[in-house]
């Protein structure tokens, strides 16, 4: 959870994909939601203080705060689709000119 600071998200090949300034955003949450393995890296752009949670920690808050929680998963998977998108129309740009046999 960002407290100050500003950092980036990034993907295996080094690409920013976001960047977050918000003070109490959380960053780094969907292995936890999703039982997944890392696939992003967060990099501090700038000095930045955060507050990290373990699985259990962050598991026993989703318990005590249950609609933050189920937020927490709509905003996770609204970003999914988001890059499901984004992956797609770059896959459709990469086969201009191509013909389908």
């Amino acid at each position: 959870i960002l407290n100050t600071g500003r950092l980036a998200i990034v993907n295996t090949n080094g690409n920013r994909l976001a960047e977050t300034t918000t003070p109490g955003e959380m960053v780094g949450e969907m292995p936890f939601i999703f039982d997944l393995k890392y696939v992003v890296y967060i990099t501090a752009v700038e000095d930045s203080r955060l507050t990290v949670l373990g699985r259990d920690e962050f598991e026993a808050a989703c318990q005590l705060y249950p609609d933050d929680a189920m937020a927490l998963r709509r905003g996770a998977m609204k970003a999914i689709e988001a890059l499901n998108i984004e992956n797609e129309d770059e896959d459709k740009g990469g086969k201009k000119g191509k013909a389908k046999s």
